[in-house]
């Protein structure tokens, strides 16, 4: 039906009060904050293993806000009552193209419904596929020789220690000659990440965020399967606007970030700190969790300050984006 009735209909439906970009006292809760990050997570996987562009990626979570939002009906119906209409005499169908043409007229303002101060929990596991916990833990977890026993002479060198390495910009041979120095212990850590495979370079263009000391603090205080991850306290409407192709540049207002070693899924052991420095996380990162993915938060088990761990997530567009970030 294309009718001079039918159109004016739509262009009604178009013109109708805009209630659904308003946001209310649910959307400034936590809630509302862990759906969002645990949408973006999942869009986030589609996005690297489909190679969609930062225009595809950005329609899906608009669809992804409408969509928690319920779709945008009871404010639809709820604007269309306020102007005086009434659907007595209007198809079911009509009705529904009615609702779909008020979405696309208001759908470029979905993120108006996450407010700029909202924050959520958000983790990265670098190396992580996203997909499985077990795997996870299994691949990336601590490990030690003695059960409960996380001191330099009983753990194991894994994939957990290079990427910790990593993370804190760290380089093996730095850790290394620190542990030298340790004593009986620390040599035998040396001759157990004597392997290249446990081999990690320090990225020159980065700040180191980890000293020699401050790796051995975290790995003698984490616990078996507990996984290398950075945590924030994510800018939710900052994280949806980023540009998904690019770099993600990660620093607290006080140039910190908060890294180490963490079980989410058994228990909540680890140890976890923040360091002055900062991240960049790569386009193709998908190694994501937020608060309602683990069992064991980082909110739930260390009852952090949350403001003192909120970060503003900046695209990377060139070396001077991190110099001017940092």
């Amino acid at each position: 039906m294309n009718s001079k009735k039918h159109r004016k209909y739509l262009e009604t439906a178009k013109s109708l009060p805009s209630y659904c970009i308003f946001p209310d006292d649910y959307h400034y809760s936590d809630a509302w904050a862990d759906k969002l990050i645990a949408g973006w997570i999942a869009l986030k996987r589609v996005q690297v293993e489909s190679k969609w562009d930062n225009t595809r990626f950005r329609d899906a979570l608009i669809d992804l806000v409408i969509e928690l939002s319920g779709g945008w009906e009871a404010e639809f119906l709820e604007a269309a009552r306020q102007e005086g209409m009434s659907f007595d005499c209007v198809s079911h169908e009509v009705q529904e193209q009615m609702h779909q043409a008020y979405v696309q007229a208001n759908r470029e303002r979905a993120f108006d419904l996450i407010p700029s101060s909202l924050h959520g929990e958000l983790c990265w596991v670098p190396g992580w596929n996203g997909v499985n916990l077990d795997e996870l833990m299994d691949e990336c977890g601590q490990r030690s020789s003695r059960s409960k026993s996380n001191y330099l002479e009983d753990v194991q060198p894994g994939r957990w220690l290079v990427e910790l390495l990593k993370l804190g910009n760290c380089s093996s041979e730095a850790l290394r000659g620190y542990c030298k120095d340790q004593g009986a212990t620390g040599l035998i850590f040396v001759q157990e990440t004597a392997d290249l495979r446990w081999k990690v370079e320090a990225d020159p263009l980065r700040s180191a965020v980890l000293k020699p000391e401050q790796v051995v603090t975290i790995i003698e205080n984490g616990y078996q399967w507990a996984v290398p991850m950075a945590h924030a306290q994510i800018n939710v409407r900052a994280l949806f606007e980023l540009d998904c192709t690019k770099p993600m540049f990660w620093s607290t207002d006080g140039g910190k970030v908060h890294i180490g070693l963490h079980d989410g899924v058994l228990n909540g052991a680890g140890y976890m700190d923040a360091y002055d420095g900062y991240l960049v996380i790569p386009p193709n990162a998908t190694g994501f969790a937020g608060e309602v993915r683990w069992h064991w938060s980082i909110n739930k088990v260390y009852g952090i300050v949350k403001s003192y761990f909120k970060v503003t997530p900046i695209e990377v567009t060139t070396i001077d984006t991190i110099a001017v970030a940092a």
